[in-house]
């Protein structure tokens, strides 16, 4: 494998950069990838390429440098896996060791389950998750129960009292407020993947506008047009090469040279009006092929995002946790008329034994 096996994508500009072992980021006009952001610094993180590993190094920058949103600690080497966003500024890359295929998006718990109690059994809310869940990837759906199950169960059967009541009704507001905390935290996830489903949506938009007018629709025609312009430069090369040994044929023969320079310069002068509008023809091409060949990854993540939203709206999150939120403040009411009669009976007895005495 070589250095420039390796890439970082631009999530701005959708362009794909090779990288090299010291390769500088910067606003400087002297860094290796000039980076046009008033926050960025002249020369705000490098990338080092050691044995067949990228690392990626911030150079001191006042703006930091960010790995997957965590800032880098400066003259220190971060690693980087598959799929990681460095930020500088407003300016985001993903990278690969390829061309990038995948985006991270955050991890979700696939369960979430109350387990019912009565007298017979222990009661102790239990609550069961799943940990370690994978991230979907790019061609694959998500499961049938990857959407967390929230169910609340009430303790059932005749009422406890005394000490053991007061701990079994602490247990299960705890668990409750346990509960809370997590429904809370999926409906900020779910605020998220909305959020980034409208950037996905406007990234897609924005390459089939440039895709529309196009020639070209699948890879094949790119690379055969590709391939042609790229032997037609060639062959400008060779022809501009010809001409001006021309020039100096003529100029040894004296009688003949003002008519066979002015002849060769005119041909050089169509031949490089020629070359140039085949060069940029050929940059046209090679620009509108890369956006061909990512087009399909924001595709697959936004028919992802839009069928998780749908199962996760069918929640009714909002609703559970309004019951959650109730149930709380019930038993903690609970809790304290229990301790207060658990007091009460406590200094009775101990005032008997003491008239006893």
């Amino acid at each position: 494998m070589k250095d420039n096996d390796f890439f970082l994508f631009n999530l701005n500009h959708m362009e794909k950069i090779e990288l090299f072992d010291n390769l500088i980021f910067g606003r400087d006009e002297g860094s290796g990838v000039f980076v046009d952001d008033v926050e960025v610094s002249g020369s705000h993180f490098k990338v080092q390429i050691i044995d067949y590993e990228v690392y990626v190094v911030d150079l001191g920058s006042s703006n930091k440098t960010f790995l997957n949103d965590v800032a880098l600690i400066p003259g220190e080497k971060f690693k980087l896996s598959p799929k990681d966003i460095i930020r500088i500024g407003s300016e985001e890359f993903s990278y690969s060791s390829s061309i990038v295929r995948k985006l991270n998006l955050p991890e979700m718990s696939k369960s979430l389950e109350l387990a019912r109690f009565d007298q017979k059994s222990d009661p102790t809310l239990k609550i069961e998750r799943i940990e370690n869940e994978e991230v979907y990837d790019e061609g694959d759906a998500l499961p049938s129960d990857g959407l967390p199950k929230v169910e609340i169960l009430r303790p059932r059967g005749k009422a406890e009292t005394g000490l053991k009541a007061l701990r079994s009704s602490k247990k299960y507001i705890e668990e409750l407020e346990n509960m809370n905390k997590d429904i809370c935290e999926k409906i900020e996830g779910l605020k998220k993947m909305r959020r980034r489903k409208i950037e996905v949506g406007a990234k897609m938009d924005q390459m089939k506008k440039i895709l529309t007018n196009s020639e070209y629709q699948t890879a094949k025609d790119f690379e055969n047009e590709l391939r042609i312009h790229r032997g037609t430069v060639e062959g400008f090369k060779l022809k501009i090469k010809r001409e001006e040994k021309e020039i100096e044929r003529a100029k040894e023969a004296i009688t003949k040279a003002e008519q066979e320079i002015a002849q060769a310069k005119f041909n050089i002068s169509s031949l490089n009006g020629e070359s140039q509008t085949s060069k940029d023809s050929f940059q046209s091409v090679k620009s509108e092929y890369e956006i061909f060949q990512n087009k399909s990854v924001f595709e697959n993540e936004f028919e992802t995002l839009k069928e998780t939203i749908k199962k996760y709206e069918k929640l009714e999150l909002e609703s559970k946790l309004a019951e959650v939120e109730k149930e709380i403040k019930l038993k903690t009411s609970q809790l304290k008329d229990m301790q207060n009669q658990y007091g009460a009976k406590l200094n009775s007895e101990i005032k008997k034994k003491a008239a006893s005495e």
